[in-house]
């Protein structure tokens, strides 16, 4: 643009320059004259130059495009999680990485993947409470316009929080969130060439479980049962991996069973029919983790065995056959896990023997 009125202005001064000789003579004459001759002398010029040879020589080499007087900036999105639970709230924060201080800048227009989630609120970071514009929510377009603000004083020079939006999660799926025109100025309000991030995050719906079995907290159970078993849905169909864990006579939890890559159904452990890792009459607690890839869902239960704690044979008796059955598993030393440590001190020994002797029916 500069560099046509520039032409155009040498083409009317040297087009006055070479009809000057003819018009000065005429001053006195007729004024319509005069300026007629002007003209035509002016397009005459005009013409001459626009048809010659170099006429399509750039003379201004060296002229350089306007640049901004400011410096540059990075402005982005960074969700509080990138896993957000359907019905849960959550944030995003706007933040700005300046290569000089800021003195100001305008969101006009924040895009957002309508439906999925909803904006509630749009609060200053730090640096900008002294004027701040949250803007325009509308969550039917999945858009939020004109965040301005800017400061009097303490210009941020260093990456910081813009603003915080805050959203919460409606549906399952992938949430895009896209910055769209904005303007950064430096601390002298010049603009500032700026570089955008965006991102992503996904709402979910975590599994569930149901039907457990034996059911959490009931007693007189089978010992063992015939089972441990339990119901497991994902509403958004993911594959999951389910673990099914045991916490042993020494309070530890071992995994039991697992299935990976799994879809909906139920999922068990079936026990054999050994019963040397299992007493009557004994609260046992086991518990049911699944991974949807984004969340766990853990869940507790657990059951109380009927019958005795002596009854090592599992006859529903307690005699000399118990007590000897017992005897014959005593290790001194040796750690034991298992059904004949009816002292549950981690050995068997005559103190077991004898305390299934002393309660035999």
């Amino acid at each position: 643009m500069q560099k046509n009125l520039f032409r155009k202005t040498i083409i009317v001064a040297t087009a006055i320059l070479l009809a000057g000789a003819s018009i000065i003579p005429n001053i006195s004459g007729n004024i319509e004259q005069n300026i007629s001759l002007i003209d035509n002398d002016i397009n005459d010029k005009s013409r001459e130059l626009k048809t010659s040879p170099d006429s399509e020589i750039d003379h201004f080499p060296n002229e350089k495009p306007i640049e901004k007087l400011g410096g540059s900036a990075h402005m982005g999105v960074k969700p509080s999680s990138p896993y957000v639970i359907v019905g849960q709230e959550f944030n995003i924060s706007i933040y700005i990485d300046p290569d000089e201080a800021v003195g100001g800048w305008e969101i006009f227009q924040l895009n957002f993947t309508q439906g999925k989630v909803e904006a509630t609120e749009v609060l200053p970071g730090s640096y900008w409470t002294d004027y701040f514009d949250a803007g325009n929510i509308d969550n039917t377009q999945g858009t939020i316009t004109t965040i301005q603000t800017w400061t009097n004083g303490s210009y941020p020079n260093i990456n910081h929080t813009a603003c915080v939006i805050n959203f919460t999660a409606l549906k399952s799926g992938i949430c895009s969130f896209e910055i769209g025109r904005i303007q950064v100025n430096n601390a002298t309000f010049y603009d500032m060439d700026v570089t955008t991030h965006n991102a992503t995050i996904l709402t979910t719906t975590p599994p569930i479980v149901s039907n457990e079995y034996p059911v959490d907290t009931s007693i007189n159970a089978l010992r063992p049962p015939s089972e441990l078993s339990i119901d497991v849905q994902d509403s958004d169909e993911d594959s999951m991996d389910v673990y099914i864990r045991w916490k042993n006579h020494n309070s530890e939890w071992i995994t039991i069973a697992s299935y990976t890559g799994v879809s909906n159904g139920t999922y068990n452990f079936i026990p054999s029919y050994e019963n040397d890792w299992i007493w009557g009459n004994t609260t046992y607690t086991w518990s049911v983790n699944i991974s949807d890839g984004a969340f766990w869902t853990n869940e507790t239960y657990s059951f109380t065995t009927g019958g005795s704690r002596f009854d090592v044979s599992n006859n529903d008796l307690v005699n000399f056959q118990d007590a000897g059955q017992v005897w014959v598993h005593r290790s001194s030393e040796a750690v034991y896990d298992g059904l004949y440590d009816v002292s549950n001190d981690g050995q068997v020994n005559f103190q077991d023997a004898g305390l299934t002797w002393i309660n035999r029916e």
